[in-house]
Formats: structure tokens, C-alpha cells, sequence
């Protein structure tokens, strides 16, 4: 169900290629289940309320929005590497 929900998103001509987009809920459940639920930053464990999905390359560099340019890190882990992000009050 979740592989076919991400193949519907990404055929869709709504998706843009370079635009920031709110990504559907599923598209993190999947970034997790493939990340094993770990942080490649922080090595920190996550879940959907304590991570964030990161662009490997950002869009205002080229990047897009497609699976292979998308890594779900801890919310401290995405602040370490974009340095624009600031992390939410606690």
C-alpha cells in the first residue's frame, strides 16, 4: 500500500521538480522504514514527530523533489546541516 501511494504521488503532474512542496505523510513513513528509523547525522533514533525530510541537494541548487534526492534526519541533525534551519523551541 505504502510503495503504491509513493508511485501515485511521484506520477502525478501535480508533483513540481524544483518547487518546494509539503510532502504527504506517506512519503515520510516511507523515508523512515528505508533510513531504519536512524539518523545518518545524529545516529539518534526517530520517528515522524522527532525528524524532518532533508534535500540532499537543495532545490535553489538543482535539486528536486524525487526520492533519491530525500533523507529523513533527526530535527537536531537537519539544524547541523542546514544551517538556516534553527531548531524548534522544546
Amino acid at each position: 500500500k505504502l510503495l503504491e501511494q509513493l508511485l501515485e504521488f511521484y506520477a502525478s503532474d501535480l508533483k513540481p521538480l524544483h518547487d518546494r512542496i509539503t510532502f504527504p505523510p506517506y512519503v515520510k513513513t516511507y523515508l523512515l522504514e528505508m533510513a531504519d528509523f536512524t539518523c545518518v547525522e545524529t545516529n539518534q533514533r526517530i520517528n515522524k514527530d522527532n525528524s524532518e525530510i532533508h534535500h540532499i541537494v537543495q532545490l535553489k541548487d538543482g535539486g528536486t523533489n524525487d526520492l533519491d534526492n530525500l533523507q529523513i534526519l533527526s530535527i537536531e541533525g537537519h539544524a547541523q546541516i542546514d544551517k538556516h534551519r534553527h531548531l524548534k523551541a522544546a
